[in-house]
C-alpha cells in the first residue's frame, strides 16, 4: 500500500520541493546528488530527472525497501537507495521509529539522542558520505547538490561529508531545528559554525522564492538553510 501511494503522488508532483525550482539553475546531467533522509523520495524522483544519478539515503529499512519498490515500480534507473544512516563515523545506530505507545513516527524516525531511552528501536549501520564515496562509483562524477533531512542528526552528517564538500563545494540545503538538535547536545549554530568553517553562506528562502541570507545570531532556530559556497 505505501508503493503504491508513494508512487501516486511522485507521479502527480505532490510535495514537490518548490526550492528545487532554484536550485536546479546549478545543477546539470553529469551531476550526482545526495538525497540524505530520502523517505519517500520526494526529492530523489525529481532529481533523477535533471541529474546523471540520485544517491538516496534511507536509513530505516521498511522505508528504505518501499522506496526501492516505488523506484522500481516507476522505471527511474538513476536512483540508488542506500539503507544506511549518513554520520560522521561508521558505526551501528539506534533509531526511534516508533513512540512508546507504538505509534509510527512517519516523517520524524531519527538516531535515538543520548537521553532517549523508551521508544521502538532498530539498529542500522551508519556510514560518512566520505567513506561511501571512496568505496563506490561515486568516485569520479561531481557531487553538486546535498539535501539533508535527518531530524537533527545534520551536524554529523555534514562533519561525515567534509572531504567531499571541499573537493565539490556542493549546494546543500539542509533543515535546521533547535528542537532536533537538542537531542544530540547541540544548536543551529552549531551546523552554521561548520558550515562557515567550510567556507559556505547560509541563506532561507522568501515567500516570493528569493533568498536571504542569514546568521547563526538573525536565524529562527526552526525551518530549511539553503547553504552555498562562497565565491
Amino acid at each position: 500500500m505505501h508503493t503504491v501511494l508513494w508512487v501516486d503522488r511522485l507521479l502527480a508532483g505532490r510535495n514537490y520541493p518548490a526550492e528545487l525550482n532554484f536550485i536546479k539553475k546549478s545543477l546539470s546531467l553529469e551531476d550526482v546528488c545526495f538525497d540524505v533522509g530520502a523517505h519517500s523520495g520526494t526529492w530523489s524522483y525529481p532529481l533523477s530527472k535533471i541529474v546523471n544519478h540520485v544517491y538516496a539515503f534511507e536509513a530505516l529499512p521498511y522505508y528504505a525497501q518501499v522506496l526501492g519498490a516505488t523506484i522500481s515500480l516507476l522505471g527511474v534507473k538513476n536512483i540508488t537507495v542506500v539503507n544506511r544512516a549518513a554520520s560522521d563515523s561508521q558505526e551501528t545506530v539506534n533509531l526511534i521509529w516508533k513512540d512508546t505507545s507504538g505509534k509510527r513516527l512517519t516523517g520524524f524516525t531519527h538516531v535515538a539522542g543520548a537521553s532517549e531511552q523508551q521508544g521502538h528501536r532498530v539498529s542500522v549501520a551508519a556510514v560518512p558520505l566520505d567513506s561511501y564515496i571512496s568505496n563506490n562509483e561515486v568516485a569520479g562524477k561531481r557531487v553538486a547538490f546535498i539535501k539533508c533531512d535527518v531530524e537533527g542528526y545534520e551536524c554529523q552528517v555534514i562533519v561525515g561529508a567534509r572531504r567531499l564538500i571541499a573537493k565539490w563545494h556542493p549546494l546543500i540545503f539542509a533543515e535546521a531545528k533547535d528542537d532536533w538538535f537538542r537531542r544530540y547536545g547541540k544548536t543551529s549554530t552549531n551546523l552554521f559554525e561548520i558550515l562557515n568553517s567550510y567556507g559556505y553562506s547560509a541563506n532561507i528562502f522568501c515567500a516570493d522564492g528569493t533568498l536571504q541570507e542569514v546568521t547563526a545570531a538573525s536565524y529562527s532556530g526552526a525551518g530549511d538553510i539553503l547553504f552555498r559556497p562562497i565565491t
